[in-house]
């Protein structure tokens, strides 16, 4: 099993700039548009996921409106009974939007 359980999504502005400021923070690029040929930069959305141990965060840019929260490994029958119980509409099994509009993804 994997010990990622968590990763946000951000939606940013400035691929390099953003880059430039996790890497500050001692985070390192592992994957990206760059290195990739299924899903490449383009000139009007880039990539990259960058780590620390065990957290990763995504940065996209021209990607995404809204930053994104992504739950590894969860159990979704589970999960959709407890938000149902709590009257949490969703239109799909593997992502919901908290009350604040954020996204939450389940893989």
């Amino acid at each position: 099993m994997s010990k990622i359980l968590m990763s946000l999504s951000l939606a940013v502005s400035d691929i390099e700039t953003s880059v430039a400021f996790y890497e500050a923070l001692g985070f390192n690029v592992i994957d990206g548009g760059h290195l990739s040929s299924e899903y490449p930069d383009t000139d009007k959305a880039k990539w990259r996921i960058v780590a620390l141990g065990y957290s990763r965060i995504g940065l996209f840019a021209g990607m995404f409106e809204h930053n994104m929260m992504t739950f590894y490994n969860m159990d979704m029958a589970e999960v959709g009974k407890k938000l149902n119980e709590i009257g949490v509409k969703r239109d799909s099994t593997s992502m919901v939007e908290d009350p604040d509009g954020n996204i939450i993804h389940f893989e």
